[in-house]
This record gives structure tokens, sequence and C-alpha cells, in this order.
């Protein structure tokens, strides 16, 4: 049996990640997130007001969110990847509220 991604595991991958950006850092992974939930799962939490962009189909969004993170993601299950992206989403909103978006 695969050994499964957990919350911790991904949440180490973004602590290893550049900190100087924390906004842009937190997106990025929210938005790979809720790619792959949209994409692989059926859709990603309403809240986080996920939309893929145009000409984005279950065809082609891997391609629109390749990336590091994406290829981090791989293993998650829904539950974990819903755990993980809401807490990227607080992490967004804090940078945010600091003055650190753009």
């Amino acid at each position: 049996m695969a050994c499964e991604i957990t919350v911790k595991d991904l949440l180490g991958h973004v602590r290893d990640a550049d900190q100087a950006d924390p906004w842009g850092e937190s997106m990025a992974w929210l938005f790979a997130t809720a790619a792959k939930l949209e994409f692989e799962f059926g859709g990603a939490p309403e809240e986080w007001e996920f939309s893929p962009g145009m000409g984005t189909t279950s065809q082609n969004w891997r391609e629109s969110f390749e990336g590091y993170e994406l290829d981090m993601l791989e293993g998650a299950n829904e539950d974990v990847l819903i755990k993980f992206g809401a807490i990227m989403s607080r992490w967004g909103d804090k940078a945010k509220a600091a003055g650190l978006s753009y």
C-alpha cells in the first residue's frame, strides 16, 4: 500500500518554500489545491471562490496549474486537500490583512 500524503507533509513543503512572499506562496498552494479538488474530486469548497479560468477544462487543467505545488499534492486524498487548502486560505487572509497582498 502506498504511503498517503498528510496535511503535515504538505505544510512541510510550504515551510521549505521561499517565505519572502507569504501571500503569493499561500495563493499558489491554494490555487493548486482548489484545481486538484475541482478536477479530480468534483469541486473545491465554495468559500474559496475558485474559478479555474476561461478555457480550462478537465482535459487541460494540469497544464494551467502545473508546477511544484501541484506535484507535491499527488497522493493527497480529498479530506487532506480540503484541510490543507483551508489552512492556505487562512494564511492568505492573514497576509492580506497585514498588507502583503498585491
